[in-house]
């Protein structure tokens, strides 16, 4: 990850606003502000429905293949090997991979009951329960981010590692189905429903929202193109003052789309490239307000 090149974002954005500034001020204000309008239709549409689009195409074309791709990898796949080799790492402690099967396959609490077990280890306490209890759902979102990771991409792997810990208490509902040895198609549901369907919804809203702005923007482009044009003599202060207005405005529109653009490739990238990381986005002065707003909005 590489912040030296945070400036570029904001030399952009910059370059982008005065040139449309300058090209809308030539046009005259109603050439312009027709075209302003187009643009800004185009933005309230394409933000007021590509989030439902791409949840709805998450969900037809997208989910049930990453069900199956996670599952595929599953079949050898032993839970209780894995909590094993990581807890034992963690607390430096013999936790048996059988124990923890009898645990899981039983009807009591499981984390209570792995509390008390390696609690119970040489006889001396490991760590406070809510320490214990963070540590136990991190074992279980890196575990989640290694099975996700193994198929799709890593934004979808932190995306499901991070559900995990925000609601600890749905993983319950997972271990039963990761300690089926008969199938493993209901944990690739499972997680690809729970865990990985926000990633997808938000790469594919982010790709219909550019794809509706240019559709429409192109198509206001031709519309405003076939007006008749005053010669720039002809046209008043007044008139290339408003055009200029609308071009700031036209401009900003186009960093939106720009931040977006942006947006995909630090997901696609997994924030480690040179150009596309959040540790350059956030030291931009202006840029980062654009970005931050895809953020919050996807």
């Amino acid at each position: 990850m590489d912040a030296q090149f945070w400036w570029f974002y904001d030399a952009v954005a910059a370059v982008v606003v005065l040139l449309l500034m300058i090209f809308a001020a030539k046009k005259g204000a109603v050439k312009s502000l027709m075209s302003l309008a187009g643009f800004l239709i185009a933005a309230v549409i394409a933000v007021s429905i590509s989030g439902g689009l791409g949840t709805s195409m998450q969900q037809s074309m997208i989910q049930n293949e990453n069900a199956k791709k996670i599952s595929k990898n599953l079949d050898n796949y032993r839970f209780e090997n894995e909590v094993s080799l990581y807890l034992s790492t963690e607390f430096n402690r013999n936790v048996r991979a059988d124990n923890l099967k009898k645990i899981y396959e039983s009807d009591k609490p499981y984390n209570e009951q792995i509390y008390k077990y390696i609690n119970n280890i040489n006889g001396k306490k490991v760590a406070g329960e809510e320490a214990f209890y963070a540590i136990l759902n991190r074992c279980y979102a890196d575990l989640t981010r290694d099975i996700v990771s193994e198929e799709l991409n890593e934004y979808a792997a932190e995306t499901a590692a991070r559900e995990v810990l925000e609601n600890p208490e749905s993983f319950n509902e997972l271990i039963p189905l990761l300690m089926d040895r008969e199938t493993k198609t209901p944990v690739g549901n499972f997680i690809a429903e729970n865990y990985t369907a926000d990633a997808y919804a938000e790469i594919l809203s982010l790709v219909c929202l550019i794809a509706i702005l240019i559709g429409i923007a192109a198509l206001s482009f031709l519309l405003t193109k076939g007006l008749g044009n005053d010669s720039y003599e002809r046209q008043s202060l007044v008139s290339h003052a408003v055009g200029a207005i609308a071009g700031i405005f036209k401009g900003a529109i186009v960093v939106f789309a720009i931040a977006v653009c942006v947006r995909l490739n630090v997901i696609l990238g997994n924030d480690s490239m040179m150009f596309f990381n959040h540790e350059a986005i956030d030291k931009t002065y202006v840029f980062k307000y654009f970005y931050n707003f895809v953020v919050d909005k996807f």
